[in-house]
């Protein structure tokens, strides 16, 4: 399965923000057993797509319950990606160890 990184560019062809796709990123959301699982095999898959796309991964955090924000679940976070990466993504990555959901627009929390 592939997790489409969404962001809003502005397209002066139609005067407004359009939903473009800044990148892909190959993760199986079927795969995992628990949001811990889930969270640590898309945190993995956002650094190789990272590493080939030529973004630096020192801005990538994989933060357990309660170290971001105070959130009680699994999260990645990436401020340093397309703007608001995680909202779109947060449509598009559930499986049978529960669902995601952002934050922020560059955090995805796993939760059960």
């Amino acid at each position: 399965m592939s997790v489409a990184l969404k962001e809003l560019v502005y397209d002066p062809a139609v005067g407004r923000d359009v939903l473009t796709t800044a990148g892909v990123i190959d993760f199986d959301a079927k795969a995992p057993k628990s949001p811990e699982e889930a969270a640590k095999a898309f945190y993995k898959a956002l650094c190789a797509y990272c590493e080939k796309a030529g973004y630096d991964t020192k801005y990538i955090m994989l933060a357990k319950p309660g170290e971001f924000m105070s959130q009680n679940s699994w999260c990645v976070v990436w401020e340093d990606g397309p703007y608001q990466w995680a909202i779109g993504a947060s449509f598009l990555v559930s499986g049978p160890w529960g669902y995601t959901e952002p934050y922020y627009g560059f955090d995805l929390s796993f939760v059960e």
